[in-house]
């Protein structure tokens, strides 16, 4: 895959993603059910304070994205990319990987229904998921998510994107089992018992 094709993917891509699994989903949620999806949280709670630092990946790779899209010379000169950087299977694969971490949100976001939510809603009593993806995965939405830091670190490999992936390996980590203990006080051995039948990501 070369570097022109990837200056016009790459940017499509964080398009997509934005427009598929951000704007799209949260309008059709509020047509649907009449809220928001998205529950700010104060800084100052733990929840909170690791979504803010979530919120930073997105603008991080949309600068990436961008200074390969602008000049591939540029970004070599200024983010000193790895050793496997241009390689052929890795873009394949990194390519891959993104697509999927694409469609994998997307459809587990839609199959949670109005249980969905950007962060932990305290004012209503959220059904467990369980069907579809959410046999497999407790987490498929934040699974993609990971994917994303994962097939961005094939294809523009340096230290920066290895930065985005490793924190975002990290919150994400983090943000999981806060959810985990408000779903426990809500259903208490409910949640229990799903968290015996299903792993928390996919093998674990």
């Amino acid at each position: 895959m070369s570097d022109t094709t990837l200056r016009i993917l790459l940017p499509i891509y964080c398009l997509a993603f934005g427009a598929v699994c951000f704007l799209w989903r949260t309008l059709r949620f509020r047509r649907a059910y009449g809220k928001n999806p998205i529950i700010t949280g104060r800084i100052d709670t733990p929840h909170g304070f690791l979504g803010a630092i979530a919120s930073l990946l997105s603008p991080a790779i949309g600068f990436v994205t961008l200074l390969f899209a602008a000049s591939p010379e540029r970004y070599v000169a200024w983010m000193r990319p790895f050793s496997w950087y241009g390689s052929t299977a890795a873009r394949w694969f990194g390519a891959a990987t993104l697509a999927g971490a694409l469609a994998l949100a997307a459809v587990a976001q839609a199959q949670m229904g109005p249980s969905w939510r950007v962060g932990i809603d305290t004012t209503e009593r959220t059904a467990i998921v369980r069907h579809g993806l959410y046999r497999h995965s407790r987490n498929p939405i934040y699974l993609g998510l990971i994917l994303i830091g994962i097939g961005y670190l094939l294809i523009l490999p340096d230290p920066f994107t290895l930065v985005i992936c490793v924190q975002g390996w990290t919150v994400f980590q983090l943000l999981v089992r806060l959810e985990e203990q408000h779903m426990r006080s809500l259903h208490g051995v409910e949640f229990e018992a799903y968290c015996r039948q299903t792993p928390r990501w996919l093998f674990w």
